[in-house]
């Protein structure tokens, strides 16, 4: 489902992402996803400064815990989905696989899979693990 959305309110459904947290319970990411997405973007814009979709990406990536709360294994989707017509096609298709992405990780790179946090460890095994 394709979600017709402004800058504006994209920034507002951000904001509104400040208290919100990506689970149900106490073993979700330890943070609020607004300090998680900036710190995601920021990490971006430092290993790939010219790649502004990939960057704008990492900022959205988890709105659709937002959207739609309690379908952690769907929010990429649902975040897509949001901002596709506003965003454009990669920004949409990095945001819908982050989770795939992370699972795959975990599965092929052990380095990768010791430096997550608890909070990631726990959203990974509802997301469907390695």
């Amino acid at each position: 489902m394709t979600v017709d959305m402004t800058v504006d309110e994209l920034l507002a459904l951000l904001a509104s992402c400040e208290d919100f947290y990506d689970s149900l319970g106490d073993d979700g990411d330890p943070i609020p996803i607004l300090p998680h997405s900036l710190q995601c973007a920021a990490r971006l814009s430092e290993v790939a400064p010219d790649d502004d979709e990939l960057i704008v990406a990492g900022l959205v990536h988890d709105i659709g815990h937002r959207l739609q709360p309690g379908h952690p294994v769907e929010h990429g989707t649902v975040a897509a989905d949001a901002v596709r017509d506003l965003l454009g096609e990669r920004v949409a298709a990095l945001v819908e696989l982050h989770v795939p992405a992370k699972r795959y990780l975990v599965t092929v790179d052990d380095s990768y899979r010791a430096e997550l946090s608890t909070g990631s460890t726990a959203s990974l095994a509802r997301q469907g693990g390695v």
